[in-house]
């Protein structure tokens, strides 16, 4: 449903094509894009994200990015802040109380993802 819904925005965003007509191609990086052959009026950037039951996606002309995360998933917060955050971040996290420490590693989370995102390794350049 997420790449359906991306295909439709798309051809709200452009016009000139149906959203079955898109195409798409990935960089080396797995990072997905609208290839030449099927959009040639304008530059355009997307990003699409989803996780348990909800949806986003940002399109627009210049290099974007969105990711999103249900905070209620059960993580292992401190194995995966290990291997991803700075110190500085690690040690901000400890200072939080239980409930805030799970919605901080979520922003932090999704920001390093978002950016990832934006300069075009994707979430496979973890």
């Amino acid at each position: 449903m997420a790449h359906d819904l991306l295909r439709q925005f798309l051809s709200r965003y452009d016009s000139t094509l149906q959203a079955s007509e898109w195409q798409f191609a990935t960089t080396a990086f797995c990072k997905p894009y609208v290839s030449a052959i099927s959009h040639k009026e304008k530059p355009i950037e997307f990003s699409l994200s989803h996780t348990s039951g909800f949806v986003a996606c940002v399109i627009c002309p210049t290099r974007v990015a969105i990711d999103v995360e249900r905070i209620t998933r059960n993580l292992g917060f401190d194995f995966i802040a290990e291997d991803y955050f700075g110190e500085e971040e690690i040690r901000s996290l400890n200072e939080l109380l239980a409930d805030r420490h799970r919605e901080r590693f979520f922003e932090l989370w999704t920001l390093k993802e978002a950016f990832l995102k934006a300069i075009g390794c994707g979430s496979q350049g973890r």
